[in-house]
């Protein structure tokens, strides 16, 4: 059962790839008190959108797409709205973030609820740390091993968390650098984290083996292409603004020139494409991952990217908004 799940999401991709259409924008949600990000199971056909605040009474949210027609099904508040992420084979969905708490001596908690997702009810909450700080700022989900990493900020460390029992089994320190952006290769189980500065922190759940490699100035947007055993970073400056491309090991095969101030990155592993968000120019870089070289700039004002491999979609989300645009 278990190898028929694993098989399943590349089963659903491969019947997809003759479908990939013309770029177009399809639609643009807005949401005037904000966004945070978009979590996309590409396998159930659904996307969930996290809104901090988004309820009358100022709780968090999140709305769920169906990603074929972007018809909003429903829309649930959930306690924190830092990050989100799906595991595409399990379809549990989870959101980060920090929440008061009685417990502890600080009075916050930062932690990561296991939500339905089909109606939001929390099904386990995971305390990740009682300290005071900036809390979980990215998470995501390895469908193939029974676990979910954080980025944690506070603790300046990547928590490792198992989600059969939903515990967080390790903390890995990263030496007094803060975790911008998280993201794992599913089929290697190697987990890579952005610090902010000029490192990627590459870390081996095997042998639980860390390393640090260099890239740029200040990495922040991190994906990786569990196919091709690529990672995707991006270098959020001004002057030389990039998205590295990197081998397994963090070597850099390549660096292409983005727009300004890149933040997210995601990539579709099908076409082998490559979405950046530059946020202060308002733009989005489309990069041929075979060619290493920017296909297109594209006027959509975004700070992070989530693609849809099997419908060949990107999301792009602003502050306060999310468009919804097919590949080209």
């Amino acid at each position: 059962m278990r190898i028929l799940k694993a098989a399943l999401p590349a089963v659903v991709l491969l019947a997809s790839v003759a479908g990939v259409q013309a770029q177009t924008v399809q639609t643009t949600l807005n949401y005037p008190l904000g966004v945070t990000g978009v979590a996309v199971d590409y396998v159930a056909n659904r996307a969930y959108v996290l809104l901090p605040g988004y309820n009358s009474d100022g709780s968090n949210a999140v709305q769920v797409l169906d990603t074929q027609s972007n018809n909003v099904l429903t829309t649930y508040t959930v306690p924190v709205a830092s990050a989100i992420a799906v595991n595409v084979i399990t379809g549990k969905l989870y959101v980060a973030g920090t929440a008061s708490s009685t417990v502890n001596a600080s009075g916050t908690e930062a932690e990561v609820p296991e939500l339905s997702q089909k109606t939001g009810a929390v099904l386990a909450t995971i305390p990740v740390s009682p300290n005071v700080g900036t809390g979980i700022v990215s998470i995501v989900a390895d469908p193939l091993h029974y676990a979910l990493y954080a980025a944690n900020a506070t603790d300046n460390a990547i928590t490792a968390i198992n989600t059969k029992t939903n515990t967080v089994t390790s903390s890995i320190d990263l030496s007094g650098q803060t975790p911008a952006n998280v993201a794992m290769n599913a089929f290697s189980g190697v987990v890579y984290a952005t610090l902010n500065d000029n490192q990627v922190a590459i870390y081996t759940p095997r042998t639980s083996a860390l390393k640090y490699v260099p890239y740029g100035s200040q990495t922040f947007g991190i994906a990786v292409d569990p196919i091709r055993n690529r990672e995707y970073v991006t270098d959020a400056v001004f002057d030389v603004p990039s998205v590295g491309i990197l081998g397994s090991k963090g070597n850099v095969r390549a660096s292409v020139a983005t727009g300004l101030f890149p933040q997210g990155v995601d990539v579709d592993f099908v076409t082998n494409k490559i979405y950046v968000a530059n946020e202060a120019d308002g733009t989005i870089t489309e990069v041929d991952g075979g060619a290493a070289s920017a296909i297109q700039t594209i006027a959509i004002t975004a700070n992070t990217i989530s693609v849809n491999p099997k419908e060949a979609i990107v999301y792009a989300v602003g502050s306060t908004s999310v468009t919804i645009f097919s590949e080209e």
